[in-house]
């Protein structure tokens, strides 16, 4: 299974949403469509290019702080000390060691995560059936909901027995590890093999909310989920569903 399928099943298991990919800079929209290829999402347009118009919604925030478990340890290094069981909230050098015996983990931090959803699911829904002439295939998925990470780090393996090692001050290393750091650009990144995902600081795209429209022989297109309700709709109706 590739990076990029992993990464999708991940975040569909800790934020119950799909992953955008690449994630936090690859542009997404709320409205766009497309079909899955390789274990991820692939945009091919929005329903704004059928004249679709829709409303949209910001709703709260949460945060994400995912690290691979299985074969991993961490061990934490303060300058004078060796090695410490936690970090104090102190200006000393530190440093955050993972070693990774698994290809393709994951160190996934972002301390804010803002929700953006359509709100008028059900008008955009019947926009899209009355263009269904123009090109619309019945496998692609909508963008219902879309989640913007900031100030993120998303850091991946790509080889076996990887180590990453974070250097910075102890306070800043421990609200990271936390998943607090608002700042992680005072986070230094070093590693002894090659990473294939290495995204420090950043904002952008995460998690994409997506729903698939079934054509019913009486009533048209409808979601999947078989209602319009905009909450349950970011996860699909049959989970297993990918492609």
């Amino acid at each position: 299974m590739s990076t990029a399928a992993i990464f999708d099943r991940t975040l569909r298991h800790q934020l119950s949403h799909h992953a955008a990919w690449l994630p936090l800079v690859t542009a997404f929209s709320l409205g766009d469509y497309g079909y899955f290829d390789g274990g991820v999402f692939r945009s091919v347009g929005n329903v704004a290019d059928f004249g679709v118009k829709f409303q949209t919604v910001t709703g709260g925030s949460t945060q994400l702080n995912y690290v691979t478990s299985a074969g991993t340890s961490v061990d934490y290094h303060l300058d004078g000390q060796g090695t410490v069981t936690t970090l104090p909230e102190t200006n000393a050098s530190a440093t955050i060691q993972y070693s990774f015996k698994r290809k393709r983990s994951f160190i996934l931090k972002a301390p804010t995560i803002v929700s953006t959803r359509i709100e008028n699911l059900a008008e955009v829904v019947a926009g899209v059936q009355h263009n269904v002439e123009h090109g619309w295939d019945h496998r692609y998925k909508l963008v219902t909901e879309l989640l913007t990470a900031k100030g993120a780090t998303f850091l991946a393996t790509s080889s076996h027995d990887t180590k990453i090692s974070l250097s910075g001050s102890a306070s800043v290393l421990r609200n990271f590890h936390l998943g607090n750091a608002t700042d992680p650009s005072q986070v230094q990144v070093e590693s002894d093999k090659s990473l294939s995902l290495q995204l420090v600081g950043k904002q952008g795209p995460c998690a994409l909310g997506l729903i698939r429209l079934r054509h019913h022989r009486k009533t048209g297109l409808q979601p999947a989920s078989g209602h319009y309700d905009p909450v349950p709709a970011t996860v699909e109706a049959d989970p297993q569903d990918d492609h």
